[in-house]
Formats: C-alpha cells, sequence, structure tokens
C-alpha cells in the first residue's frame, strides 16, 4: 500500500469511507445503560452523608473524607458507586444496610447490579469516567450485616459489591441526574 501522505484526495476519501463503515458496528458491541443518580453521600466515617449535589473532582466528591488512605481515596479510587438493586438486595436478606452506609458517594437506581464491572465507563452530565476495580469491604462496616458479615457485599460473592472510579472529566452533579453506564454486557 502507498504511504498515505502520497495518496490522492479520492483515495483518502474511499479510505476513511471504508473505515468509517465499521464505526456503527464497534459503536453496537458496547450496551448502554441509563439509569438515576438516587443518592450522593460525602463525610469522614460511616455511614456517610446525604447530599443533593455534590462537586466532582479528580480527587472525588468535594468534602468527602476517607481516613485510611492507603486503601482509599486513591486518583482509581476517587469515587465509589454502588447500585440500589445491590442494597435492596441485601435489605431483603435481612441486612440494616441503607444508601452511604457503606461509604459509597453515588447509588444508582436502574441499572442492575451485575452491569457494574471493572472497565465500564460512566456518563453523568459533564462527569466522566471509568470503573476501576471492586471495593474491597472491610470491618467498619460490619454493623451494617447481619453475624457482622461484611464479606457479603464482596464481589467474591455475588453482585452486591461496590466499585471504585476513576474520574477523567470533572464538574457538578446531582440526585435525580442521569447516570450511562457504557458496559461489554
Amino acid at each position: 500500500m502507498e504511504k498515505y501522505d502520497q495518496l490522492s484526495e479520492s483515495q483518502v476519501e474511499s479510505l476513511l469511507a471504508a473505515m468509517w463503515r465499521f464505526f456503527p458496528t464497534m459503536r453496537s458491541l458496547a450496551i448502554e445503560h441509563l439509569g438515576t443518580i438516587a443518592h450522593l453521600h460525602a463525610s469522614k466515617g460511616l455511614p456517610k452523608k446525604p447530599l443533593s449535589s455534590a462537586v466532582i473532582g479528580w480527587k472525588g466528591v468535594e468534602g468527602d473524607v476517607q481516613s485510611w488512605r492507603v486503601g482509599h481515596g486513591r486518583p482509581w479510587q476517587a469515587l465509589c458507586i454502588w447500585s440500589t438493586d445491590a442494597i435492596e438486595t441485601l435489605q431483603a436478606e435481612g441486612h440494616p444496610i441503607a444508601p452511604g452506609y457503606a461509604g459509597e458517594n453515588i447509588t444508582v437506581a436502574g441499572i442492575p447490579a451485575e452491569a457494574f464491572r471493572p472497565g465500564a465507563h460512566f456518563r453523568i452530565g459533564a462527569v466522566r469516567g471509568f470503573l476501576t476495580s471492586y471495593a474491597i469491604p472491610c470491618k467498619q462496616n460490619n454493623d451494617w450485616f447481619l453475624n457482622r458479615d461484611f464479606k457479603r457485599m464482596s464481589h467474591e460473592r455475588g453482585d452486591q459489591c461496590r466499585l471504585y472510579a476513576m474520574v477523567t472529566t470533572c464538574g457538578d452533579i446531582a440526585v435525580g441526574d442521569t447516570f450511562e453506564l457504557f458496559t461489554d454486557r
């Protein structure tokens, strides 16, 4: 094949047209889930205090504090996101847990818990980011679980897990905003 800078304008147009034909197919491989921000939380300690709106920066929700910075609050852990679906499943099992109790900053309604996986990208208005890892439960969550079984919300025991996220574009969000999740499943 010739070098790109030696192609004629019509050859470039033909080549680009051939490449662009694949873009809709590539986009269709990603699944878009639409949900709503049901709850926002930020504060020091657990449970986190509810907010009606929040400023999201590179470090997460403005005003949120984690005591143990080794396990929480690094750039790839800027936000902790959880599904209301997961919380409702745990409540149905009898666990005395509620939004904000487990340290999550954003609780999302309308998207099934199993859709939240590391690698998925999300959009909330101007805010953009991606899910980086599962949030490993810690003993600070003992009180929200029957028999103090805080590991019930571990990804190793089902879809009732929280996830950490990295922020790639900062902005303001509020309860009721649309949460778009883009995954491969």
